[in-house]
């Protein structure tokens, strides 16, 4: 999929492009900068650690965490999840969007 995206956009190193254009918008409006929201932040500075509960492997605290998972096979699906609460679960292809208020309640409802 990468590569025929980098070939449709006739972009010869897209991941080269894309970091380009995240620093020049970066330097563009510096002072336009987003207030991180009070979880975010502290999820930030929280000691991150891996671990297996129950066998499974887990980065903990999952407060804060924003996640996006997808899978092809056996069949599409993509869920995105916030405070290890899915906002959105989807068995299609294509683009699937939520927005997160500071409440934690998604806004509008995710498609």
């Amino acid at each position: 999929a990468y590569v025929a995206l980098s070939a449709e956009l006739g972009e010869e190193d897209l991941g080269a492009t894309v970091q380009v254009a995240v620093r020049a918008a970066e330097v563009a409006a510096p002072e336009e900068a987003v207030e991180v929201a009070p979880a975010a932040e502290e999820h930030r500075q929280a000691r991150s650690s891996w671990g297996k509960p129950g066998g499974w492997w887990a980065e903990t605290p999952t407060q804060g965490r924003a996640v996006a998972f997808c899978c092809a096979v056996p069949a599409p699906l993509a869920v995105l999840s916030v405070d290890g609460s899915a906002l959105l679960s989807a068995s299609s292809w294509g683009l699937h969007v939520a927005a997160v208020a500071n409440s934690g309640e998604s806004c509008p409802p995710a498609r």
